[in-house]
């Protein structure tokens, strides 16, 4: 049966049936390892938040990380001070509900370390633009969905 059905074909239609099934198994492959590595980027900038970063929410609200509270295992929670001097708030987040980190705190280097190479310091600078660049990425992309 299948030997009638692949002799009724021509050699032209069994070169385009194996272009599509090509085709549909990179489809399917290849976002599986984008996506991977996208979500490593966002738990890495989700990890690397500390008391002092300068961050801005998918609300809009820009402001400074006062603590990061660990809920469970999986869910961590921010509380972030906003507004001007006069009148200061404090908000508490999700952790998920960051969009960039604007601004790093200063970590005070160990005084038995040497100070790192300005070459290794803006290789840091350009990982961590790039996982926000991501990050961003990822978060229009859901939006339009």
């Amino acid at each position: 049966m299948f030997t009638n059905l692949v002799g009724a074909l021509g050699a032209e239609q069994i070169i385009l049936i194996v272009l599509l099934a090509v085709m549909v198994v990179v489809l399917i492959v290849l976002p599986m390892f984008t996506n991977k590595r996208r979500n490593k980027a966002v738990n890495e900038l989700y990890d690397s938040i500390r008391p002092g970063d300068v961050i801005k929410t998918v609300g809009g609200i820009i402001g400074e990380v006062k603590e990061v509270r660990q809920i469970t295992p999986v869910d961590k929670q921010m509380v972030i001070e906003t507004g001007d001097d006069g009148s200061k708030t404090t908000m508490v987040f999700d952790i998920q509900a960051v969009y960039q980190v604007m601004s790093k705190a200063n970590a005070p280097a160990p005084a038995a370390e040497a100070p790192a190479e300005p070459v290794k310091t803006e290789a840091a600078a350009d990982e961590k633009s790039e996982a926000t660049a991501e990050v961003e990425t990822e978060k229009k992309e859901a939006e339009k969905n």
